[in-house]
Protein backbone atom coordinates (compact mmCIF):
# COMPACT_ATOMS: atom_id res chain seq x y z
CA UNK A 1 0.00 0.00 0.00
CA UNK A 2 1.28 3.47 -0.91
CA UNK A 3 1.13 5.89 2.03
CA UNK A 4 -0.21 9.41 1.62
CA UNK A 5 2.35 10.65 4.13
CA UNK A 6 6.14 10.48 3.78
CA UNK A 7 7.07 7.51 5.94
CA UNK A 8 10.71 6.47 5.79
CA UNK A 9 11.65 2.84 6.15
CA UNK A 10 13.32 1.62 9.33
CA UNK A 11 16.76 1.53 7.68
CA UNK A 12 16.41 5.08 6.40
CA UNK A 13 15.25 6.31 9.79
CA UNK A 14 18.13 4.56 11.56
CA UNK A 15 20.54 6.14 9.10
CA UNK A 16 19.05 9.60 9.70
CA UNK A 17 19.34 9.15 13.45
CA UNK A 18 23.11 8.96 13.13
CA UNK A 19 23.12 12.48 11.65
CA UNK A 20 20.22 14.02 13.55
CA UNK A 21 20.67 13.33 17.27
CA UNK A 22 17.12 14.32 18.33
CA UNK A 23 15.48 11.47 16.39
CA UNK A 24 14.10 8.80 18.71
CA UNK A 25 13.73 5.95 16.23
CA UNK A 26 11.62 3.57 18.34
CA UNK A 27 8.96 6.22 18.95
CA UNK A 28 8.97 7.36 15.32
CA UNK A 29 8.81 3.80 13.98
CA UNK A 30 5.84 3.15 16.26
CA UNK A 31 4.14 6.34 15.08
CA UNK A 32 4.77 5.39 11.46
CA UNK A 33 3.30 1.93 12.15
CA UNK A 34 0.22 3.64 13.56
CA UNK A 35 -0.12 5.88 10.48
CA UNK A 36 0.24 2.87 8.19
CA UNK A 37 -2.35 0.95 10.22
CA UNK A 38 -4.83 3.84 10.10
CA UNK A 39 -4.41 4.18 6.35
CA UNK A 40 -4.88 0.44 5.93
CA UNK A 41 -8.00 0.54 8.14
CA UNK A 42 -9.30 3.49 6.14
CA UNK A 43 -8.96 1.52 2.89
CA UNK A 44 -10.75 -1.47 4.40
CA UNK A 45 -13.55 0.72 5.75
CA UNK A 46 -13.97 2.25 2.29
CA UNK A 47 -14.44 -1.29 0.92
CA UNK A 48 -16.77 -2.27 3.80
CA UNK A 49 -19.10 0.69 3.21
CA UNK A 50 -18.79 0.40 -0.58
CA UNK A 51 -20.56 -2.95 -0.30
CA UNK A 52 -23.56 -0.97 1.05
CA UNK A 53 -23.31 1.76 -1.59
CA UNK A 54 -21.94 4.28 0.93
CA UNK A 55 -18.69 5.90 1.95
CA UNK A 56 -17.47 6.08 5.55
CA UNK A 57 -18.29 9.81 5.59
CA UNK A 58 -21.82 9.34 4.32
CA UNK A 59 -22.45 6.54 6.81
CA UNK A 60 -21.03 8.65 9.65
CA UNK A 61 -23.42 11.43 8.71
CA UNK A 62 -26.38 9.01 8.73
CA UNK A 63 -25.24 7.60 12.06
CA UNK A 64 -24.85 11.13 13.47
CA UNK A 65 -28.42 11.92 12.48
CA UNK A 66 -29.61 8.66 14.01
CA UNK A 67 -27.79 9.37 17.29
CA UNK A 68 -29.37 12.83 17.47
CA UNK A 69 -32.90 11.47 17.24
CA UNK A 70 -33.10 11.69 13.46
CA UNK A 71 -33.03 15.45 12.73
CA UNK A 72 -30.41 18.20 12.80
CA UNK A 73 -29.46 21.46 11.14
CA UNK A 74 -26.57 21.27 8.65
CA UNK A 75 -24.26 23.40 10.83
CA UNK A 76 -24.96 21.07 13.78
CA UNK A 77 -23.99 18.09 11.64
CA UNK A 78 -20.78 19.83 10.57
CA UNK A 79 -19.88 20.63 14.19
CA UNK A 80 -20.71 17.14 15.40
CA UNK A 81 -18.65 15.48 12.66
CA UNK A 82 -15.76 17.96 12.86
CA UNK A 83 -16.15 18.85 9.19
CA UNK A 84 -16.45 22.12 7.29
CA UNK A 85 -19.95 23.11 6.26
CA UNK A 86 -19.21 22.90 2.48
CA UNK A 87 -18.06 19.30 2.95
CA UNK A 88 -21.25 18.46 4.81
CA UNK A 89 -23.32 20.22 2.14
CA UNK A 90 -21.84 17.91 -0.50
CA UNK A 91 -22.55 14.82 1.61
CA UNK A 92 -26.12 15.99 2.25
CA UNK A 93 -26.79 16.62 -1.43
CA UNK A 94 -25.74 13.10 -2.36
CA UNK A 95 -27.61 11.45 0.54
CA UNK A 96 -30.77 13.41 -0.36
CA UNK A 97 -30.45 12.37 -4.01
CA UNK A 98 -30.08 8.73 -2.94
CA UNK A 99 -33.13 8.92 -0.67
CA UNK A 100 -31.37 8.46 2.70
CA UNK A 101 -32.39 11.87 4.07
CA UNK A 102 -34.99 14.58 3.62
CA UNK A 103 -34.81 18.28 4.35
CA UNK A 104 -37.60 20.71 5.09
CA UNK A 105 -37.56 24.43 5.92
CA UNK A 106 -37.70 25.28 9.62
CA UNK A 107 -41.03 26.67 10.76
CA UNK A 108 -39.34 29.52 12.66
CA UNK A 109 -36.93 30.47 9.89
CA UNK A 110 -37.72 29.20 6.40
CA UNK A 111 -34.17 29.97 5.23
CA UNK A 112 -32.80 27.14 7.38
CA UNK A 113 -33.51 23.52 6.58
CA UNK A 114 -33.87 20.68 9.05
CA UNK A 115 -32.23 17.50 7.80
CA UNK A 116 -33.89 14.23 8.78
CA UNK A 117 -33.31 10.55 8.18
CA UNK A 118 -35.76 9.03 5.74
CA UNK A 119 -37.13 5.57 6.39
CA UNK A 120 -34.48 4.24 4.00
CA UNK A 121 -31.76 6.06 5.97
CA UNK A 122 -33.01 4.74 9.30
CA UNK A 123 -33.24 1.17 8.00
CA UNK A 124 -29.75 1.45 6.50
CA UNK A 125 -28.17 2.63 9.76
CA UNK A 126 -29.99 -0.07 11.75
CA UNK A 127 -28.88 -2.75 9.28
CA UNK A 128 -25.23 -1.68 9.00
CA UNK A 129 -24.36 -0.76 12.61
CA UNK A 130 -24.31 -4.31 14.04
CA UNK A 131 -22.19 -5.56 11.13
CA UNK A 132 -19.90 -2.52 11.40
CA UNK A 133 -19.26 -3.06 15.11
CA UNK A 134 -18.72 -6.78 14.56
CA UNK A 135 -16.23 -5.95 11.78
CA UNK A 136 -14.33 -3.50 14.00
CA UNK A 137 -14.28 -6.10 16.76
CA UNK A 138 -12.64 -8.59 14.39
CA UNK A 139 -10.11 -5.95 13.35
CA UNK A 140 -8.96 -5.14 16.89
CA UNK A 141 -9.16 -8.77 17.95
CA UNK A 142 -9.33 -9.93 21.51
CA UNK A 143 -6.93 -7.87 23.60
CA UNK A 144 -6.52 -7.93 27.36
CA UNK A 145 -7.74 -4.88 29.28
CA UNK A 146 -4.19 -3.85 30.22
CA UNK A 147 -3.11 -3.70 26.57
CA UNK A 148 -6.21 -1.75 25.55
CA UNK A 149 -5.74 0.70 28.42
CA UNK A 150 -2.09 1.24 27.44
CA UNK A 151 -3.12 1.83 23.81
CA UNK A 152 -5.71 4.42 24.88
CA UNK A 153 -3.17 6.21 27.07
CA UNK A 154 -0.63 6.40 24.24
CA UNK A 155 -3.24 7.60 21.74
CA UNK A 156 -4.59 10.15 24.20
CA UNK A 157 -1.08 11.52 24.74
CA UNK A 158 -0.48 11.83 21.01
CA UNK A 159 -3.83 13.59 20.51
CA UNK A 160 -3.04 16.00 23.34
CA UNK A 161 0.19 17.00 21.58
CA UNK A 162 -1.44 17.63 18.22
Amino acid sequence: MKNRYPIPGREELNSLSRHIPDIETDSLNTLFDMVYTMENLSLHLEAFFHDYGLSPSRFTLLSTLSDSGGSMLPHEIATSMGLRKPTVTGLLMRLRREGYITSVPMKEDGRKKVVSLSEKGRETVNRILPEYYAYLGRVIGVQDKKTLRAMRIVLSGINARL
